[in-house]
């Protein structure tokens, strides 16, 4: 089956599609990368996909398509590739993290993992949390928050993004997120959730000398405290009122 002739050598494409056949058969991705690194995305069992270079090539089930990158955009031959298979549940994963202070003394909140935590046991962090299908940012922010500490914060702005792996760097491990700044009443009391040992809270002061240079959550800290002497009230006002997401 051949998509997007636009003008480009038949010949050639199919004679590309043949030196990869024998390769082709012997894989079974469950995700391909190209050269550039920009990620396709899943392609389903039993499918290979193989970028040439002037065509991507799928091979399932013994047929093969060739479809030219002049053709179409990136997004639009990744979905061709994997076109009426749906999306694996977790397949990608994504987090929030949730920095807290206390509104009466600007001390933030660290929580030092279990033990039992498969995961980077034992080190300080703060909420942090996947999101479940069907959950937006906002709404996996209020639920963490809730379940690790028993609180429902004031969510106040975005302090970034961020990428990682949660483990081994493994597609099924890869995990992208946005960190938010909350705050709590003074008086607010809280209890942990059975995923974290520990608790103190430091201002940014004491969370420079805590951590090396570097440490996401020294960076993190940093960042909010930053912000908070940065962003207008207007503009704080308006995040309270309407939300981050339209």
């Amino acid at each position: 089956m051949l998509r997007g002739v636009c003008g480009r050598s038949v010949q050639r494409l199919f004679r590309e599609a043949a030196n990869l056949r024998g390769h082709l058969r012997k894989r079974c991705l469950a995700s391909y990368y190209p050269a550039d690194h920009s990620r396709l995305g899943p392609v389903p069992p039993c499918m290979v996909a193989q970028w040439t270079r002037s065509a991507l090539v799928v091979l399932q089930g013994g047929e093969e398509s060739v479809i030219l990158k002049g053709s179409a955009s990136r997004s639009q031959l990744g979905s061709a590739a994997h076109q009426g298979t749906p999306m694996a549940v977790g397949r990608f994963l994504a987090m929030v993290g949730v920095l807290v202070w206390r509104q009466t003394d600007s001390k933030y909140l660290l929580l030092q993992r279990s033990a039992a935590k498969d995961f980077a046991a034992g080190q300080w962090e703060c909420v942090t949390g996947r999101l479940e299908q069907g959950e937006s940012f906002v709404q996996t922010v209020r639920r963490e928050a809730f379940e690790e500490l028993g609180l429902d914060v004031q969510v106040e702005f975005i302090l970034g993004t961020t990428h990682f792996y949660r483990g081994d760097a493994l597609p099924e491990n890869e995990i992208v997120g946005v960190h938010y700044g909350c705050s709590i009443p003074g008086a607010t009391s809280m209890r942990l959730s059975d995923e974290h040992c520990a608790y103190q809270r430091v201002t940014a002061e004491q969370a420079q000398a805590l951590f090396p240079a570097g440490h996401w959550l020294r960076v993190l800290i940093a960042r909010a405290e930053a912000i908070r002497g940065l962003i207008p009230q207007t503009l704080l006002q308006f995040y309270r009122h309407e939300g981050f997401e339209p």
